[in-house]
């Protein structure tokens, strides 16, 4: 046990020692950590402020450091791999210092895009590459065990956490100290910036030229993954074969499950050299054919989609791979080209150009595409200003029917959705003088629309009015609606109706103005004041239908107010 101990004290001093950068890197990113969670304790105090005109620079400064956590897993392969692919140890240094800009830079609509997911797939792949393990075998040998001890080290820090945890309530419960959970917090994020890193780079440091997965690995190669693969490639056979037969488009999302098939289907082709037993040559040598069906369903989906709704950020992801996947196929049927490196490496380049180079990133190519489309459609609807070059105002816009140019709303609207989200809502203003074109949203889509009317101020009795009362179950008075659009306001205890309307009537004159409305939006109320000599009745929220052209009301929505 003595040994034991001591051969662990010189394994973690000796990872320090070799890892001094990935070390530093994870000690100021948990310091960072409990100094984003210790100002958190301000927001209330710098909200007043907020509200009073105050700064907000402690806010700001905080958020700030909080995305940069989110970036952790990218520096922390930048620095690993700068240590293992520069001889000059000044360029490992250095890469400790790349966070310190991030900290001052803008990262919220970064962290939420799709370039973000791919950044960490770029710095996995990085993980992967071995300057040394250029042939296919030793490639393989490389891969499989970075990944064996990537989920050695998660595994050992779970286990690490989970010890913490049991410690911890155990102190609290004999001891009956007070319960903060703060230990816990810290100590899961101790584990997820130090203890899993620094064991993942002791492991790595400890790997065999030579080494051979155990027996639980080749169970898992051997029994489950290029049996699903084979299954699933079935599958995708069978849905070729359907869809040619009724001469059927693939559905959207077929793409992307063709493109997790290949993906898979290459990792189990470089398990077969690595297992000791190779039950699946036979399908993996000839896997290029194999793949033909699946790549012919991806790209007719995939060029539809793009003919359809033109370019996306995701899209041109998508269309890329598409293309590096249908060149590796072809790649696998020459020995000298049928390099898994030389693939990780094009698809590395790839993402990098896609996601940080401008004017021809996924996003640049994305916006352009979807400007250009809303343009075309703006002029396909006559909606499209040519002195002042932008769309024309929303009372333009609206029309009652909507048999006709429905399809070219709800397009024009998906553009003005996904600028809105890619750009911000307010540089889409500025681009066209409106990014509040909501015509196709996801009610109009199911062909009905809930308008609900939200105010929070307070609405006074009008003159001349003595009570007010809501109505619900718990009240004097009920609302009813119908089957010919008729709404009945009712005394619950005598059945008598107080007040009735007819709601096509009522709402038919406000449909356009209605129907612009963005959802939860403050507005003015006078459409939904309805009265007689006796009551007035105001209505809190309506529905229109879409296919059948009619009104309908909710219960339990208004306040009646009654002389």
């Amino acid at each position: 046990m003595k040994q034991r101990i001591l051969d662990l004290k010189n394994g973690i001093g000796q990872c320090l020692k070799n890892f001094p950068v990935e070390t530093a890197l994870g000690v100021i990113f948990f310091i960072l950590y409990i100094i984003d969670d210790t100002n958190k304790s301000y927001y209330h105090q710098i909200y007043e402020q907020e509200i009073q005109g105050g700064s907000s620079a402690l806010a700001e400064y905080n958020n700030h450091i909080k995305n940069v956590l989110f970036l952790f897993p990218v520096l922390f392969v930048l620095v690993y791999w700068c240590r293992t692919f520069f001889k000059k140890k000044y360029l490992y240094y250095l890469s400790s210092f790349v966070f310190i800009p991030l900290l001052f830079a803008s990262l919220d609509s970064f962290l939420f895009s799709i370039g973000y997911g791919f950044t960490l797939l770029l710095s996995f792949f990085l993980l992967l590459i071995d300057r040394q393990s250029k042939e296919n075998l030793p490639f393989s040998r490389n891969v499989f065990q970075t990944l064996w001890h990537l989920g050695l080290s998660v595994l050992f820090g779970l286990l690490f956490y989970f010890a913490c945890v049991l410690i911890y309530i155990s102190v609290i419960f004999i001891f009956g100290l007070h319960d903060t959970w703060e230990a816990i917090q810290y100590a899961g994020i101790f584990d997820c910036f130090l203890i899993s890193p620094l064991l993942f780079c002791y492991l790595q440091e400890k790997k065999q030229e030579n080494w051979q997965p155990g027996k639980f690995i080749e169970i898992v190669l051997n029994f489950i993954l290029s049996p699903a693969v084979i299954i699933y490639t079935g599958i995708l056979y069978l849905y070729f074969i359907t869809i040619a037969w009724h001469g059927e488009l693939p559905k959207g999302g077929i793409a992307y499950m063709v493109l997790a098939f290949v993906i898979t289907a290459l990792g189990g082709r470089m398990a077969q050299l690595i297992v000791s037993r190779r039950y699946y040559d036979w399908f993996y040598n000839h896997f290029s054919f194999i793949a033909l069906p699946p790549l012919i369903i991806f790209w007719i989906g995939t060029i539809e989609r793009i003919c359809t709704y033109s370019w996306t950020e995701s899209r041109v992801y998508l269309f890329a791979a598409g293309i590096l996947m249908t060149l590796y196929m072809l790649f696998l049927l020459f020995k000298r080209l049928g390099n898994y490196r030389l693939m990780l490496l094009i698809s590395s380049a790839c993402i990098f150009l896609l996601t940080f180079i401008p004017y021809i990133s996924a996003k640049d190519l994305g916006v352009l595409a979807q400007r250009n489309r809303l343009e075309h459609l703006a002029k396909a609807l006559n909606l499209w200003d040519d002195k002042e070059h932008k769309v024309k105002e929303m009372e333009d816009i609206f029309k009652a029917d909507y048999s006709e140019d429905i399809k070219n709303c709800e397009q024009l609207a998906e553009c003005f959705n996904y600028l809105r989200i890619t750009l911000g809502k307010e540089e889409v203003t500025r681009l066209y003088g409106s990014s509040n074109f909501t015509f196709a949203t996801p009610e109009l889509k199911k062909k009905e629309t809930s308008v609900r009317i939200t105010n929070t101020s307070p609405i006074a009795i009008p003159e001349g009015y003595r009570f007010c009362s809501e109505l619900s179950n718990n009240t004097s008075y009920v609302l009813s609606t119908s089957n010919d659009s008729i709404v009945y306001v009712k005394n619950r205890d005598t059945k008598e109706i107080v007040l009735s309307f007819n709601m096509e009537k009522q709402f038919g004159p406000h449909l356009k103005e209605i129907l612009s409305w963005e959802k939860d939006s403050v507005h003015d109320l006078t459409p939904f004041f309805v009265k007689n000599d006796s009551c007035m009745l105001v209505l809190r929220s309506i529905k229109y239908d879409i296919e059948n052209k009619q009104f309908s009301c909710r219960e339990h929505t208004g306040l009646l107010f009654l002389k």
